[in-house]
């Protein structure tokens, strides 16, 4: 889906969506081990597969960091959600 940064109204719309699921992530990562799978998570979060989870940090991760603060930490399978995330 595109989605038109233009219509204000869309915007807002799709950026309530992005900080939900900000939320959600925050959640299941804070109530996992110290190791999740990223198959874990998208199962957990509702995202259909990993290429989704990677689109919406790639879309939506700078902004929900800046507005909402990083995700706690949780050593993942990939380290390419490291910067998304609290560092102990």
């Amino acid at each position: 889906m595109v989605i038109d940064m233009r219509n204000q109204k869309q915007h807002e719309k799709w950026a309530k969506v992005a900080r939900d699921k900000w939320y959600q992530l925050s959640m299941v990562l804070s109530e996992a081990d110290t190791n999740i799978m990223i198959k874990e998570i998208c199962a957990l979060t509702d995202f259909n597969n990993d290429r989704c989870l990677r689109e919406y940090f790639d879309r939506w991760g700078d902004m929900m960091v800046e507005k909402y603060g990083k995700l706690p930490y949780v050593k993942l399978n990939s380290n390419r959600y490291d910067k998304y995330m609290e560092m102990k």
